[in-house]
């Protein structure tokens, strides 16, 4: 995930990496793993929104991914649904 063109989701977002972030599935599980400058902000429903840097946390339930701001202040969000 990022602005660089090979990435196999493209954001458009100045704030966002050129290569920003990645999910990788690990046995049953998908982690979202942040590779940015600026971090990542996951925000899970029911829970407070976290920031990533240089981290990784799992993607579980639903949720929205922001990259190198937080949600509420992002004008395209990535969401997620993981049952």
């Amino acid at each position: 995930i990022g602005r660089e063109k090979t990435c196999g989701l493209v954001v458009q977002d100045p704030r966002a990496s050129r290569v920003h972030a990645s999910i990788e599935r690990r046995g049953d599980k998908f982690m979202l793993v942040d590779q940015s400058t600026n971090g990542t902000w996951l925000a899970r429903e029911g829970e407070a929104e976290v920031k990533l840097s240089r981290e990784e946390a799992p993607l579980l339930g639903r949720g929205r991914i922001s990259l190198g701001h937080p949600a509420a202040t992002s004008q395209s969000c990535i969401t997620f649904v993981s049952e």
